[in-house]
């Protein structure tokens, strides 16, 4: 019915909106400065890792069974890895037994989060949203988070409408991107260690250094689609480039909150997918946009 239908997306927009807020304020107890970037990297390219097995996974079990199977499997999957979070993840690491004496005590050094949580009314909102620093950070992620819609929304439907691909082999073509950012998203964090650590440059320098890699090389490679849209390889080894580099954003922008307030960093992250959330709702005209008509 299209009332429950209705009831369940609200239910999993609101649930999943909580994902990235919490994780970032989990990361800013779990990180120690000497390796920041690293742990953060290594958890969000995680989402990279779903994407590239429900992007392999729909498109098979769609084309070989039945739709529905595919949100009976990846309904379940959550429920079980409910169990192991439950028993296996503290919130302190003081409180984690997973962890040795040695590690606790770097934990303790290196991070900088206070012992309890802020509550509501403590959290300065009219500084946070007064800072141009946190400004800058939304608006890198609002453009890193349009190219994340390009990717998983306009590339498919590019690939099906214009190059008139099978919806299986559109799956398989699909997850190429989220591949490559994986890979990249692991070699920026190494990048990002160097950068600061041999060759001295400062966390936020880094950071902006990583984010311009990005955005600009995204831009770049972006740009000649429509020159070459009718060559599948040149197309999938352009937007696999393209998204490839959304790598760099996970040691750039997206970790930036950790090194300005540890203490508000879920705040910031919820502010930002607010952003995310109301551009996502004008990109989402985008998707009868009239460009793919024209580029058949």
């Amino acid at each position: 019915s299209l009332p429950g239908l209705i009831t369940c997306q609200v239910v999993y927009g609101l649930s999943g909106g909580l994902v990235v807020p919490a994780l970032s304020c989990m990361i800013a107890r779990w990180e120690p400065r000497s390796q920041r970037g690293r742990l953060a990297t290594i958890i969000y390219t995680g989402s990279q890792f779903s994407a590239v097995f429900t992007a392999l996974f729909t498109g098979y079990i769609t084309y070989s069974y039945n739709w529905r199977l595919v949100f009976y499997i990846l309904g379940c999957v959550p429920l079980l890895w409910v169990i192991p979070w439950l028993l296996l993840i503290s919130d302190n690491p003081a409180d984690s037994k997973l962890i040795s004496a040695e590690e606790k005590d770097l934990l303790m050094r290196e991070t900088s989060t206070s012992g309890l949580r802020p509550r509501i009314r403590d959290i300065p909102f009219s500084n946070i949203l007064s800072s141009r620093a946190v400004w800058g950070i939304i608006f890198a992620n609002i453009g890193c988070s349009w190219a994340t819609m390009h990717t998983s929304l306009l590339l498919p439907q590019f690939l099906h409408q214009v190059l008139l691909l099978p919806i299986h082999h559109n799956s398989i073509i699909s997850s190429l991107p989220y591949i490559g950012c994986c890979l990249v998203g692991l070699l920026a964090s190494c990048f990002y260690t160097w950068m600061t650590t041999t060759m001295g440059v400062a966390h936020t320098a880094a950071r902006k250094i990583c984010s311009s890699i990005c955005l600009w090389g995204f831009a770049g490679l972006t740009l000649t689609v429509p020159l070459i849209s009718q060559d599948t390889v040149l197309v999938t080894i352009a937007c696999t480039g393209a998204y490839s580099l959304m790598g760099f954003n996970l040691v750039g922008a997206w970790s930036n909150p950790l090194d300005i307030t540890p203490n508000y960093v879920g705040t910031i992250m919820g502010i930002s997918f607010v952003c995310y959330f109301c551009q996502k709702r004008l990109g989402l005209s985008a998707k009868k946009h009239p460009i793919l008509s024209l580029m058949k």
